[in-house]
């Protein structure tokens, strides 16, 4: 297996497949349905077996903050269960962003509490570590799971 990024919009990546272009490809079943082109999935990875990268289900609205009455509109649209999971997958991926020995994944969901879902790869998928945290506060959640990675014997030192 040979891994190579793809570009463009879901539509066109579909159609590079069917082109031959690539052999497969993978991507997010939401977008594809969105598109009417679930059919087009041949398989689905479970989460657990599948960790996509993080903030990979959040959408986000940007608005100048010398406009108050925009930014309190705005403000009606945050879930914040969905934003509690999104920070805390975006937490545990900050000190990852910029290296280039390990890929970052994580996915978190919020009930009672966050549950985050994390775990560090090599680009040619060997598994660092991978761990299930549970926590209130997405910060406190993320600096946990940054400790336990860092705690692997497998990765070098994380900054936390």
């Amino acid at each position: 297996l040979r891994t190579v990024p793809i570009r463009g919009p879901v539509d066109d990546r579909v159609r590079q497949v069917r082109r031959g272009d690539f052999d497969g490809a993978v991507l997010a079943a939401a977008g594809l349905e969105r598109l009417g082109l679930l059919h087009e999935a041949t398989e689905f990875f479970p989460l657990n077996e599948f960790v996509p990268a993080p903030a990979q289900s959040a959408l986000a609205v940007q608005a100048r903050a010398d406009s108050a009455d925009l930014v309190r509109h705005i403000s009606l649209l945050n879930d914040e269960a969905t934003h509690a999971a999104v920070t805390a997958e975006l937490e545990f991926l900050r000190p990852f962003e910029s290296r280039g020995d390990v890929v970052a994944a994580a996915y978190a969901f919020s009930q009672d509490s966050i549950c985050l879902h994390s775990r560090l790869l090599t680009y040619s998928g060997e598994i660092h570590c991978d761990m299930v945290l549970e926590g209130e506060d997405p910060y406190e959640l993320a600096a946990r799971a940054l400790r336990q990675a860092s705690a692997s014997p497998r990765l070098m030192e994380v900054d936390t």
